[in-house]
């Protein structure tokens, strides 16, 4: 695939200061943006093998139903055809189901409530 150029879209709620690619990169301070960071890691990886390019553009919103039916941020920019694919992990909402096509799962999310009980004595 060399000389194809993907245009994707991340998702980043943090500033940042440097090189885009170097700080979804990076290792430290993993806890921050760390939806994207895991999915850029496995994309960068899909760049190596299959040696093709990115062009990557920046939203701070996974994207959510606007008063007028359509949508902002990543799921807004896939919906209008502006990307590719999305460089960042979205979860399945009902909403988004209908606009836009979703592909393999990259990410799991397993939750747990724990809820406890404090009794005097």
């Amino acid at each position: 695939m060399s000389g194809v150029v993907f245009k994707t879209i991340a998702v980043l709620v943090n500033k940042f200061e440097g090189e885009l690619e170097e700080y979804i990169l990076k290792e430290n301070n993993y806890r921050v943006d760390s939806r994207t960071k895991f999915h850029s890691v496995l994309m960068n990886h899909c760049k190596e093998i299959y040696n093709f390019s990115l062009n990557f553009s920046l939203t701070d919103s996974w994207g959510f139903k606007l008063a007028n039916g359509s949508f902002d941020g990543m799921t807004g920019a896939l919906q209008r055809k502006e990307v590719d694919f999305g460089g960042s992990v979205l979860f399945l909402k009902k909403d988004r189901v209908y606009v836009i096509s979703h592909g393999r799962s990259t990410w799991l999310l397993r939750y747990e409530i724990i809820s406890y009980n404090i009794c005097k004595l």
